[in-house]
């Protein structure tokens, strides 16, 4: 009788060492501030390894940015800027932004 047990609890053990781990996909969080008439924005991520990041502003890529977790540029007074970063490694991809006004004082 021991014999059936075995073989059941054995195939038990194959079917969880064969069950694939689960991968978490990619986390983000873009964090932008505006002063002076510039702005600055940065990434939080989280993830696997190769990480891409890749830039829109305005929804236009911004090639020079890639790469980066913390970019800076120009903006005009009062105009409205959207910036958004977009992380990928082997599990997925994650897409996150913020859209604001460029102000004009000083930085605090």
């Amino acid at each position: 009788m021991r014999a059936p047990v075995l073989a059941v609890v054995a195939g038990a053990l194959a079917l969880v060492a064969a069950a694939p781990s689960a991968v978490a996909a990619p986390t983000l969080d873009v964090v932008c501030q505006s002063r002076g008439s510039q702005f600055s924005c940065f990434t939080d991520r989280g993830g696997g390894s190769p990480m891409t990041v890749t830039w829109t502003r305005n929804g236009v890529p911004v090639p020079a940015w890639d790469g980066m977790g913390f970019v800076l540029g120009l903006c005009t007074p009062g105009e409205v800027v959207a910036v958004a970063a977009t992380v990928t490694d082997p599990t997925g991809s994650a897409t996150d932004g913020e859209t604001f006004p460029c102000n004009t004082g000083p930085w605090p």
